[in-house]
């Protein structure tokens, strides 16, 4: 049985998780103030939903490392690292949208740079989060996506176990699609 404060810190977080969903967004195109951090939110939530067979969140002694690719998310991550996945620092650093992903635990893409990402290539226990179009189709794992002007996400379940992660039950419910088999 989990400790009570553990499973409150959980609950709350699940709890932000899905309020950040239901929030409607401007068109993806238009960073309106407040967007950017709702996707680095977003991001930091589904590193706490995902479990790495290498041990990307639990490894002790480590920092964490989120990487991104679109200046305009810079400020929304830098807020992020202040924080900490489970017992770990949060490190956060921009990266080129074509890599290299050396020590990144998460890399997400933004805009058009998850347009020119090549997911695939980000290697084994990289969580891989972009919102381009066909992102999933192209080996990413999780599709921030805007529909009837709510956040959404879809997940490519297949690409995850491949690369040594596994998402949550929970995380895999709020999902507006998971798909297997999209590569």
């Amino acid at each position: 049985m989990r400790h009570p404060t553990t499973r409150w810190r959980f609950l709350l977080g699940f709890a932000l998780l899905a309020a950040s969903l239901s929030a409607p967004l401007q068109p993806l195109r238009a960073q309106a103030p407040g967007e950017a951090d709702l996707k680095a939110a977003l991001v930091y939530n589904f590193a706490l939903f995902t479990e790495w067979e290498t041990g990307g969140a639990e490894s002790a002694g480590r920092s964490f490392t989120i990487c991104y690719a679109g200046p305009e998310t810079a400020a929304a991550f830098a807020q992020i690292s202040a924080k900490s996945m489970r017992t770990r620092p949060i490190v956060v650093r921009p990266i080129a949208a074509e890599g290299p992903y050396d020590g990144c635990q998460v890399a997400y893409w933004d805009g058009s740079h998850a347009r020119r990402a090549l997911p695939r290539k980000a290697g084994h226990g990289v969580l891989t989060i972009g919102n381009g179009a066909e992102f999933l189709q192209h080996g990413g794992m999780i599709e921030i996506h805007l529909e009837e002007r709510r956040v959404v996400f879809s997940i490519n379940a297949d690409s995850a176990k491949g690369a040594g992660l596994r998402f949550s039950s929970k995380l895999l419910r709020l999902a507006k699609n998971v798909v297997a088999g999209a590569q």
